[in-house]
């Protein structure tokens, strides 16, 4: 059965900030800022510095409140993609300095990886389980070699909330409702009513990308 291991690892963080700073062209990566590092050694330390006890214990109710749906996220998500999950270990890195609460990487299709700051205490079951979709869905589409039009914005988020908020795995995030989860988007909120139009006429996972990929209107 699939799991999250949860990490602080300054060497991963540098990883990751190198990544912010070298796509901030990338549609969906222009509204953050990142400033460059110089210093590899200084930040580092900066980063072991930042995590004090009560940053660490908000990490650990972070992952608790995550283990509480693990098992029945996993599996809905198999379920609806009707794709195996690719890793039996998924790894959810936590972020001392990032404005991204939350990040699965779309330039790597086949990670094993999220990102998370503690700001994700706030929601940390739909941040993890939504992150983790994106991920799966960064896999499935690359096998199906529909990567250049479907991880766009639009599609990556249209799709990550009706599977959240369209399927049973509404039950899992009681706290978040689709309007909260799209409000961010305003191209997957003006195209609503068309993905969902989709979504309840479709006849298999693949059916459905195949249609909205082949929709003019997005």
């Amino acid at each position: 059965m699939q799991t999250v291991k949860f990490e602080i690892n300054p060497e991963k963080e540098y990883e990751y900030h190198q990544l912010f700073c070298n796509t901030r062209g990338f549609e969906g990566m222009s509204i953050f800022s990142f400033t460059p590092i110089k210093n590899k050694t200084k930040i580092t330390k900066k980063i072991i510095d930042f995590w004090d006890d009560d940053d660490k214990e908000l990490t650990k109710k972070i992952e608790s409140e995550w283990k509480l749906i693990e098992k029945g996220c996993f599996k809905l998500f198999e379920d609806i993609t009707e794709t195996s999950w690719l890793y039996k270990t998924y790894h959810a890195y936590f972020l001392a300095f990032s404005p991204i609460i939350g990040f699965s990487n779309p330039f790597n299709l086949r990670s094993q990886e999220i990102a998370l700051t503690t700001g994700a205490i706030i929601n940390p079951k739909f941040l993890i389980g939504h992150e983790l979709f994106h991920s799966h869905y960064y896999y499935v589409v690359d096998k199906m070699k529909m990567t250049a039009r479907l991880n766009r914005t639009i599609f990556t988020e249209g799709v990550a909330a009706l599977a959240l908020f369209e399927t049973k795995a509404k039950n899992l995030f009681p706290e978040t409702d689709t309007e909260s989860s799209i409000s961010s988007y305003p191209e997957v909120r003006a195209n609503w009513s068309i993905f969902l139009d989709y979504w309840r006429k479709r006849l298999s996972f693949e059916d459905f990308l195949m249609k909205i990929a082949q929709d003019s209107r997005f």
